[in-house]
Formats: C-alpha cells, sequence, structure tokens
C-alpha cells in the first residue's frame, strides 16, 4: 500500500469515527499518574487546591480545566486507550475540533518550515507549532509588544521553540537557555547550520534560584530535567543561574518569558522576580511535570499572584496525547 492510500484510509477511518462521535484517546501518561493518584489519595487536599485554582480564571479557562479533572480521573485506571463519546467532558470543543483535523495541522506546519529546515532538525509538536506555547490566546495589543523586544526561552530542549519565536514573531533578541549537552550540541548546530545567530542567543545554563552547580539525572537529559540524580546514574553537571543576575543591565524591554523547564519553573520564576517587577512580561509556564514537582500547578498560580502585578492567568492544555 502507497503512502497516500494509507494516508487516505487513516482520514477515512478518522472521519469514520467522528461521524460516530466516538474519540479515542490514550492515558495513562508518567507525566499525569501522580496528580491522579494525589486526586484519589488525598480528595479534600485536592479539592481545596483546586477551589483555590479556580478563583479568577475566565470561562475558556475554567472549560479547559474541567476538561483536565476529568482526565485525570481516567489516568488511574492503568487502561492505555479509552473510546470516549465525544459528548463527554473529556475535551473541550476547541480540542474536539483539533483532534479531528491535526493530521492537516500538522501537513500545514510541516509543508511551511520544510521550506526552509531540513524536518529532522526540528521537533514538530502542536504545542509549540500551533499554539505557539499558548500566544495564539494573547490579544494582538499584547503580542504587538514583542515587536523589537527581548524573549527569553527557558528549557530550549533542541530549539524547536526558538525557531518558532524566530519565524513567527519580530523578536530582537531571543535567549535560549539549554543546560545538557546532547540537547544543547543539537540546537547550536542547527543555529549555525540555518545562520540564525543573528538573533538567537543561546546559552548552556539552567534557570533557578540560585548560580550554582548541579547534577542531573542523563538518562531525562534530553529533556532538560533539572532534577538529582539519587540512582547514581549517568549523571551530568550542569550550571544553573538566576535570570535577575543574567539581565541585571539589560535595558531593552523583556516581553515574554517562556519556561518548560522539567519541574524547576517554581524555582526559575523565583530567580526572576526583579526583572518580572521591573518589564512585566507574558509568563508561559509549564505546569504538566507532576511526577517531579506534585502541586506544581496549584503554587505557581498563587507564586505569581502574590507578585501583585495584575497578572491575568490563563489555563489551557496545549497537547492531549490521543491517536488515530
Amino acid at each position: 500500500m502507497k503512502d497516500k492510500d494509507i494516508i487516505k484510509l487513516l482520514e477515512d477511518i478518522r472521519y469514520s469515527v467522528y461521524n460516530s462521535s466516538i474519540m479515542i484517546v490514550q492515558t495513562n501518561s508518567r507525566f499525569t499518574y501522580a496528580m491522579s493518584k494525589y486526586m484519589r489519595d488525598y480528595p479534600e487536599y485536592f479539592e481545596k487546591d483546586i477551589e483555590d485554582f479556580r478563583n479568577g480564571l475566565d470561562y475558556d479557562s475554567l472549560q479547559s480545566l474541567n476538561s483536565w479533572i476529568f482526565q485525570r480521573k481516567l489516568d488511574g485506571n492503568l487502561i492505555d486507550f479509552y473510546r470516549v463519546p465525544a459528548s463527554s467532558p473529556f475535551f473541550t470543543e476547541e480540542q474536539k475540533i483539533i483532534y479531528f483535523t491535526k493530521h492537516q495541522i500538522y501537513d500545514s506546519i510541516i509543508k511551511e518550515y520544510k521550506n526552509k529546515y531540513d524536518i529532522n532538525d526540528c521537533e514538530i509538536m502542536m504545542h509549540t507549532n500551533y499554539y505557539h506555547c499558548g500566544i495564539i490566546y494573547l490579544p494582538d495589543k499584547i503580542k504587538e509588544k514583542f515587536n523589537n523586544s527581548i524573549v527569553i526561552d527557558g528549557g530550549a530542549f533542541i530549539g524547536d521553540t526558538a525557531i518558532m519565536f524566530y519565524e513567527k514573531y519580530n523578536f530582537k533578541t531571543i535567549y535560549s537557555f539549554e543546560p545538557t549537552k546532547n540537547s544543547y550540541d543539537i540546537f547550536n548546530n542547527s543555529i549555525n547550520k540555518y545562520k540564525l545567530n543573528d538573533r538567537i542567543k543561546l546559552f548552556k545554563y539552567a534557570l533557578s534560584d540560585k548560580n550554582e552547580k548541579q547534577v542531573i539525572e542523563g538518562e531525562y537529559s534530553d529533556a532538560s530535567i533539572l532534577m538529582l540524580n539519587k540512582l547514581n546514574q549517568n549523571k551530568e553537571e550542569i550550571e544553573t543561574i538566576r535570570l535577575d543576575d543574567f539581565f541585571a543591565n539589560e535595558t531593552d524591554n523583556i516581553s515574554l518569558i517562556k519556561l518548560d523547564i522539567e519541574g524547576y519553573e517554581e524555582q526559575a520564576l523565583f530567580g526572576a522576580e526583579k526583572i518580572i517587577k521591573k518589564f512585566k512580561p507574558v509568563l508561559l509556564i509549564s505546569r504538566y511535570q507532576d511526577h517531579v514537582a506534585l502541586g506544581q500547578m496549584f503554587r505557581l498560580k498563587k507564586q505569581i499572584e502574590n507578585l501583585d502585578l495584575g497578572y491575568k492567568i490563563l489555563f489551557r492544555q496545549l497537547e492531549i496525547e490521543n491517536v488515530l
């Protein structure tokens, strides 16, 4: 069977699933199981955390949160795949549309990027290349402030987010931080290969609330996880920095800080409080690493609110594990 025939068959299956109002999803992820266990084992604490988290969220954020809660209820059942009625609260209405058009979206993104890049050098992901790490939910008047400004890319990995910033927005400088050797080397090679160093500056640091050396588990180094190695296997020593120190003398506007640093988002924010208060940038913060920092999403919201800078907090799910 030719590739185009396989693609057509898959699309026929997808539309058949759509017409029968059934969605097939994959759950039971190591990233979400810890929160599901917390929900089951300590329901009174979980409900209190959720009640506090709801406070101040807009309608769309509440819809996304309700969907997230429903998903966590299924995660602990040790079943990899579910047939979920489209009428269930498992997905938001937006996610249902994305579910049935995901392949077309990927095809469109790949077609755009392959004109300039070797796709093998770019990890094309929905949360990065479609949702732009959440930027698509921001009003235009906020995105206009990105022009000729600085963006901080915390947890740069192999450069997927930085390349998206480079192609889609008119940032003056993209400061990318990636502490692990493997990912850093791959990203650095792409910067040189595609001549991106006019706007992308890559640094081999991890972001934290301290300037120090630390040891991480090499097993997860390709995802920049800053986790002390208790098993004494595949250690990699990295250097952490505080953003307040790195940008102590910065005069250009820092309009955006993106953090996806595998459970160390809280520490990175503590180390960036001065520049956050000075520039009040948009904060795009990942919160899915409950297997490393259980309950982090609840603490992050309080941490930002405690800055007392008037931030409006949005909650969105930018990727759902699914098949077909």
